[in-house]
Order: structure tokens, then C-alpha cells, then sequence
């Protein structure tokens, strides 16, 4: 099982929740943690959280590359090399498609997606010459169903899943000591719901007076269960057994448990969907979202990639099983 100890991890959108909770819990495990948020107030609460932990903080926006490969450079530089990115930050913006400004839209996508490629493509020349490390890469359950009002932030964080699913692969058969994960959170107390700009609703959708504390009330995963599972999930990424190395692994929590679901392989899914959720649309139906609808999934999936295993379709998988950190 790989030792965090020593490790440098960057993190973006360290300045509260989920970012936040993991930079605690990896400097815990005697992480060194390099954090990035555009928020000063909350990322300079962070620092203050982790006292003498070794940490440093830069302040800026990931869509940014300038200020973004400084970033990585820096915190290589600072403590002689990179080991681990984690590509956290991310925004909402709640509006049907033909409501949402452009330019809201393509701000979600450049933080939510088109940041998470870049700081990829930045921190994996360090981490491939060290050959090993890890990359971690925040989507959400909206990256596994389309829901309504939300169609940039689903685009983003669909984007995300399938790109690093591709890197996975890759990544497995180049650099087998590379571990890449990819994580589904919902239900998690986070800021992107308190955040989110709230541009419209569809039509019969009802319109709270506080859809952030609405939200609050749902929200049954706390961040930092959520980073204590991720975190996990990075410490047993050698666990993943030939010839399923990058089998997708999800867990629906049915009974409305609080306790967080991981995987020792490639996906997490945080609470995905804790119990059948209704949200009455418009048109006076229900839009039933179930965690039968992500076993479905799984299910689907895992044969899928068997059938791809039996065919020999990735020579070398087995021999590429297990590796990293």
C-alpha cells in the first residue's frame, strides 16, 4: 500500500470543502500539500487549519495556465519533485440550456473541465519521469446522468469522466505506475450548490426561497468523509487485481446511509445517490433517479469491459495491473 508520507500533493479548490477536507486528511498522513483557490479569505482559513503542516497556498484562478503551471512548477521546485495532483475546483451555473448565457456557460467548462486537462497536462510530465503518483479528478454524479437546469455543469463533469477514463487506459498500459482516479460525488456539503449562479428554472419546477439551504438539508456526506475516502482509494490503488485493473467499481447507497462508498480502483462514487430521489418537472410527471440506476450502469459497464478483457482488446493489462504510488 503506498505511503503519502513525504509525497507532495497539489490540490486545487483547497479554500473549503472537499479541497479543504483533503488537504487536512493528506497533510495528516504526513502529506506535503500545495493548495490553489481564488478565494483569499477561505484559502488562507485552510492554511490556518494546517498550522505546521508543510503546506503552501497560491492564490488564483485554474483558468489561468500561466498562473497554473507556476503553481506546479513551484510546488515541484519547493520540495523536489511532484507526486499527486488533485483537480477539485469547480463551479454551477442552474438554467435550462436555452436560458444559459454563453458565457456562463463556457465558464463552467473552462473551470470544471478545461482546467482539469490542463493541470493533467502540466503535473504529468513530473509525475511519469518520478513513475509513479497519482491523478485525481473531481466529477460528480451529473457526470454519470443529465439532470434539468443543469446541462453545462453535466457537460463538464461528463467530460470529466470520459477523459480520464481515456487517461486511465492509457496511462495503465505507459506508465502502469501512474495511478488515475476519478470521483462521483453527490449528496456532499460542499460550496458549488451555496455558489451556483441561479439564472432559471424549467417551467413548474418549484422555486425555492433558499435552494443552498435546500440543499444543505439533502446533503448528508460531510467533506471530509468524502476526502477520508478518497484518500483511501489513493493508499489501495495497488489493490486492483488483472485483468479487471481499470474496472469500474460504483456503489449505490440504497439505505440512505451516511458513510461514503470507494473503490480501490479507478472510479469513487461519494454517496452518488443515497436513496430514489422525486423531482416533480412541469409536465406533472416524476423524474425518478434511483440507485438502481447506477447499479444498471455499473453492471453495464463491468460486463463491457470484460468482454473487452477476454478479447485480449489491451495486451499487456495484466502485466500492467496494480501499479503505482
Amino acid at each position: 500500500m503506498p505511503d503519502l508520507a513525504g509525497r507532495t500533493i497539489a490540490v486545487t479548490g483547497a479554500a473549503s470543502g472537499i479541497g479543504r477536507a483533503l488537504a487536512l486528511v493528506l497533510a495528516r498522513r504526513g502529506a506535503r500539500v500545495a493548495l490553489a483557490d481564488r478565494d483569499a479569505e477561505g484559502l488562507a482559513e485552510t492554511a490556518r487549519l494546517l498550522g505546521n503542516y508543510p503546506h503552501v497556498t497560491h492564490l488564483f484562478d485554474v483558468t489561468d495556465t500561466g498562473r497554473f503551471a507556476a503553481f506546479i512548477e513551484e510546488a515541484a521546485s519547493q520540495w523536489g519533485g511532484l507526486d499527486g495532483l488533485i483537480n477539485n475546483a469547480g463551479l454551477s451555473v442552474v438554467a435550462p440550456f436555452a436560458e444559459c448565457p454563453r458565457e456562463e456557460f463556457d465558464r463552467v467548462m473552462a473551470v470544471n473541465f478545461a482546467a482539469v486537462v490542463e493541470g493533467t497536462r502540466l503535473a504529468l510530465p513530473h509525475l511519469k519521469r518520478a513513475g509513479s503518483g497519482w491523478i485525481v479528478n473531481i466529477s460528480s454524479v451529473f457526470g454519470l446522468m443529465g439532470f434539468p437546469t443543469q446541462s453545462a455543469y453535466n457537460a463538464s463533469k461528463f467530460a470529466v469522466r470520459g477523459f480520464t477514463e481515456a487517461l486511465a487506459l492509457e496511462l495503465a498500459v505507459t506508465d502502469p505506475g501512474i495511478c488515475v482516479i476519478r470521483v462521483h460525488p453527490g449528496g456532499v456539503r460542499t460550496n458549488v450548490a451555496r455558489n451556483a449562479r441561479h439564472i432559471a428554472l424549467l417551467p413548474g419546477m418549484p422555486a425555492d426561497e433558499d435552494p443552498a439551504a435546500r440543499f444543505e438539508a439533502n446533503a448528508r456526506t460531510t467533506p471530509e468523509a468524502a476526502a477520508e475516502t478518497i484518500v483511501r482509494a489513493m493508499e489501495a490503488q495497488g489493490l486492483a487485481a488483472a485483468p479487471l485493473w481499470w474496472a469500474l467499481v460504483m456503489a449505490a447507497n440504497l439505505g440512505g446511509n451516511s458513510t461514503p462508498i470507494g473503490s480501490v480502483s479507478s472510479v469513487i462514487a461519494l454517496n452518488g445517490l443515497e436513496k430514489e430521489r422525486q423531482i416533480k418537472v412541469g409536465w406533472g410527471e416524476f423524474l425518478k433517479v434511483g440507485g438502481g440506476i447506477v447499479a444498471l450502469q455499473g453492471a453495464l459497464v463491468l460486463a463491457y469491459l470484460y468482454a473487452f478483457a477476454k478479447l485480449d482488446l489491451f495486451p499487456g493489462a495484466a502485466a500492467a495491473a496494480g501499479g503505482g504510488g
